[in-house]
């Protein structure tokens, strides 16, 4: 796994050299903190008019939760930007590679397919996990001005982390597809919103396709951590559908090793 890390981090510091990166960075980070201000200054306007009606009404003040106002919006929020964002920031994973002539010297090095692929997923998945971080203001502004739940966001950000997981290892296997980024990041969107579709379909319509629909979704395997539950089974989904896609990109990068 050496080797794997060795991939992972020349991609993750090379990512940096891109000036993209730091505006898709930027876009998403302007993006989600937009949604954050507008959802908190719209909790402020409203239990400030619930706590004067509570003068003829006191239950009024137990529907004034922060959690269910601001941080479950939040955190899917966080995870429909990712689903523009994670594409862009992983479509030169291999598709560059390709571009340029250098896979095939990647191949032909003393690195198994596995340790390419794994580094290469864990390099991307690092720089994912680097629009999250940037989003770690949020809590401690709700912590400031609110008294939150612990347990909620934790939860919640567990389920972003672990969705985007997913979400990138679907953007590695796009990017190993073709020899363009732009078509990589366009196949990777394509790829996320069809899972996000496919709880759509899935909630809409009772019968054993229903059933499949759900357990290709991503969003719906997160669905509980927004929630402040920790669901193992969706924990396991998600680390396995990973694992598979990443199989998956790994036998696109040996058909390619023998043409």
């Amino acid at each position: 796994m050496s080797r794997a890390w060795t991939v992972a981090w020349r991609d993750f510091r090379s990512a940096f050299l891109q000036p993209a990166t730091y505006y898709f960075l930027a876009a998403f980070l302007l993006v989600a903190s937009f949604l954050f201000v507008q959802r908190l200054v719209a909790f402020s306007d409203w239990s400030s008019a619930v706590q004067q009606r509570a003068e003829a009404n006191p239950d009024l003040l137990s529907r004034v939760s922060i959690d269910s106002f601001v941080v479950q919006p939040l955190l899917g929020w966080l995870l429909l930007l990712l689903i523009v964002v994670v594409p862009l920031l992983t479509m030169r994973t291999f598709a560059e590679e390709q571009r340029t002539g250098t896979l095939e010297m990647l191949l032909t090095a003393p690195l198994s397919p596995v340790q390419l692929v794994v580094g290469k997923f864990l390099g991307a998945w690092l720089l994912v996990l680097s629009a999250i971080t940037l989003t770690l203001w949020f809590p401690v502004v709700l912590w400031i001005v609110a008294d939150p739940d612990p347990g909620s966001l934790l939860t919640g950000y567990i389920g972003v982390v672990l969705g985007s997981l997913a979400f990138t290892a679907i953007g590695v296997f796009a990017s190993a597809l073709t020899d363009s980024p732009l078509l990589a990041a366009f196949l990777g969107f394509v790829g996320l919103v069809v899972s996000a579709l496919f709880g759509i379909l899935g909630t809409s319509f009772e019968g054993p396709g229903a059933e499949l629909f759900q357990r290709l979704s991503v969003l719906l395997h997160v669905v509980p951590f927004n929630s402040g539950v920790l669901d193992a089974g969706a924990t396991a989904w998600l680390v396995l559908g990973t694992v598979g896609v990443i199989f998956a990109t790994q036998r696109v990068l040996e058909s390619r090793r023998w043409r």
